[in-house]
């Protein structure tokens, strides 16, 4: 057990804070900030460890300006394009899932958070498909948060052939409670403003865990974009017999 003001607590508390910035509780979130702040002042002396109190100081900054302009929303996953631009370790990936059908999606975004920490994946985007769409997307969003992933934005992909009559009920108490604080993009658009905004040609992995719908509608309609940006797909296949 550590205590109060041990180093170790830094990354856990940005990571609170990282979730309730994502959820628009930005004055909530700058105290995480500071807290984080005092406990590295606590432990390194000057010049010690700076990357993480630049770190530290650009939630901080961010959440501040936020809370000050509460009228003007700007929360991390309304700027969802500036991922690649801020962090770009690791080879930038695409995910399209459809979590909370069953637990292989929920145990790929925990292994795509220890790569991101590691720097060996950047993930850019998650697409959820096959219905219920929408309700896959709050979940996703709830579980990126708390992986400390809330800065990688979330699109509403299509019902992927699958039954609107399917529910996620069991799962609903997840994100109940920040449904009305969400909004999401569409799928295809979100896809179409990354690859966008993604420089290097032939870079992006797309990771498909679910149904090939989306991709195909997107391959259809961005042809060029996809051709130029994507460097190589990886699905995810069963066979039964």
């Amino acid at each position: 057990i550590f205590s109060a003001n041990h180093a170790n607590l830094i990354p856990n508390v940005l990571a609170k804070g990282d979730i309730l910035h994502s959820l628009g509780y930005f004055e909530k979130a700058a105290e995480c900030y500071r807290k984080a702040k005092d406990i590295h002042t606590t432990n390194f002396i000057t010049g010690q460890n700076d990357l993480q109190l630049e770190e530290i100081q650009k939630k901080l900054t961010h959440a501040t300006m936020a809370t000050s302009n509460k009228g003007c929303s700007s929360t991390l996953n309304e700027q969802p394009y500036q991922r690649w631009k801020k962090k770009d370790g690791g080879d930038p990936v695409i995910i399209i899932t459809d979590i909370g059908r069953d637990i292989d999606d929920a145990i790929a975004f925990m292994e795509l958070a220890s790569l991101e920490r590691m720097c060996i994946l950047n993930p850019l985007g998650v697409i959820t498909t096959v219905a219920p769409e929408l309700e896959r997307a709050y979940l996703a969003r709830v579980t990126l948060d708390s992986l400390g992933l809330s800065d990688v934005p979330v699109g509403v992909g299509s019902d992927g052939g699958g039954s609107a009559e399917v529910k996620l009920n069991s799962l609903s108490f997840l994100y109940d409670g920040e449904k009305k604080l969400l909004r999401f993009e569409p799928g295809i658009d979100l896809m179409k403003h990354i690859l966008m905004e993604v420089e290097d040609p032939k870079s992006v992995k797309l990771v498909c865990l679910s149904s090939l719908k989306d991709v195909s509608n997107f391959m259809k309609q961005e042809s060029d974009l996809f051709c130029s940006k994507i460097r190589e797909v990886l699905i995810m296949g069963s066979a039964e017999y």
